[in-house]
């Protein structure tokens, strides 16, 4: 006949090692919470990161566009200065070659 204290004791048994896999389980599932919680904020500030580094190129952006149009109107500016000198050069060069044409006329 089985023993009406060995009967308890396995029953004592089970309860203390089901509470142990409850207690183990609790703590696992805490450090999977802690990790998925680290894993969340990594990915927050990565993303934060990423937007402030996409807005700072905006930025530059509009600063590049900016220098790049200073550049075109430069060039346009040195472009036209030297149309308006190749103008008063083919101008003086006009002048004298009529000057030339009335002297040769008077002689």
């Amino acid at each position: 006949p089985i023993s009406p204290r060995l009967v308890y004791g396995l029953f004592a048994l089970c309860a203390l090692l089901l509470t142990i896999l409850i207690i183990v389980m609790a703590v696992n599932q805490s450090k999977v919470k802690e990790t998925q919680k680290k894993q969340e904020e990594t990915f927050n500030n990565l993303s934060l990161s990423v937007q402030s580094n996409f807005e700072a190129v905006r930025s530059d952006d509009g600063s590049v566009q900016e220098k790049m149009n200073n550049l075109e109107n430069a060039v346009k500016k040195l472009e036209s200065d030297r149309f308006k000198e190749t103008y008063q050069q083919s101008l003086q060069t006009l002048s004298d070659t009529v000057s030339g044409l009335r002297s040769d006329e008077h002689t």
